[in-house]
């Protein structure tokens, strides 16, 4: 979907990826998705969602 090359699933490759319960790029933006799976590095990842407050120091001008 974002164009990148090495954006593929293979032997030896690694697995950080996202898997949502949708069937389009329409679906994946409108949806909160809470019951997504987040694999990084082949293992599930914590699904707990940060606090607004934590995610301050991410935000642009």
């Amino acid at each position: 979907i974002m164009g990148i090359d090495a954006g593929t699933i293979g032997v030896d490759r690694p697995a950080d990826l996202m898997i949502l319960e949708a069937w389009s790029l329409d679906q994946v933006i409108a949806r909160p998705h809470s019951d997504r799976v987040l694999l990084r590095k082949g293992i599930f990842a914590n699904r707990t969602l940060p606090s607004y407050s934590m995610l301050t120091d991410f935000q642009t001008a």
